[in-house]
């Protein structure tokens, strides 16, 4: 596909539970070109389900949408959220874009009915889900890797008290050539 945030989109797809990815696309009502072309390429991935222990996908940038889908899940969840595009020269003059991504997997909690060992085990969890993702490009061909994770990258914790309470980890990536600007 030709479209960054789509072709981030099928990317990322590929991690969480297949059924889970599918449940983005609950409305289709407003007849969008590259609806169903989108939700075909979604049925068709070669690969589905790479972390099977993440339920759900979530993706874009808009909170209130976000919380709204984060607010039915129960389990961990893959939610892919964008930032600024950036257009520099290097040190030869030639022009590289890259598109920060926010790439985090978390899990709603109670925090009335948890304890901190049980907080630490889910952080924990979602953090080996986190990794899993990262290897899974890094076993992938050079190219992609070098366009996916491209260093330096970091990890931080998440905990979004708006977002049905969930606590997980966040990796801050810096996706090379978008070619937008």
């Amino acid at each position: 596909m030709d479209n960054l945030t789509q072709d981030i989109f099928l990317s990322y797809a590929r991690f969480p539970s297949h059924a889970g990815v599918l449940k983005i696309f609950n409305s289709g009502r407003l007849d969008l070109p590259g609806y169903p072309e989108l939700k075909t390429a979604v049925e068709n991935l070669a690969e589905k389900s790479l972390v099977p222990g993440i339920s759900d996908f979530v993706f874009g940038v808009d909170e209130t949408l976000a919380r709204k889908f984060i607010d039915a899940i129960t389990g961990y969840y893959l939610m892919i959220d964008w930032g600024q595009i950036t257009a520099a020269r290097n040190r030869f003059e030639i022009e590289e874009n890259s598109f920060y991504l926010a790439v985090t997997v978390a899990r709603p909690i109670n925090p009335e009915n948890m304890d901190m060992v049980e907080e630490m085990l889910i952080s924990d969890q979602a953090l080996n889900y986190l990794r899993q993702i990262r290897n899974h490009f890094k076993t992938e061909d050079r190219e992609r890797l070098k366009k996916e994770v491209r260093f330096p990258h970091e990890a931080i914790p998440f905990v979004a008290p708006t977002l049905n309470s969930s606590i997980g980890w966040t990796m801050i990536l810096n996706r090379a050539n978008a070619g937008l600007l």
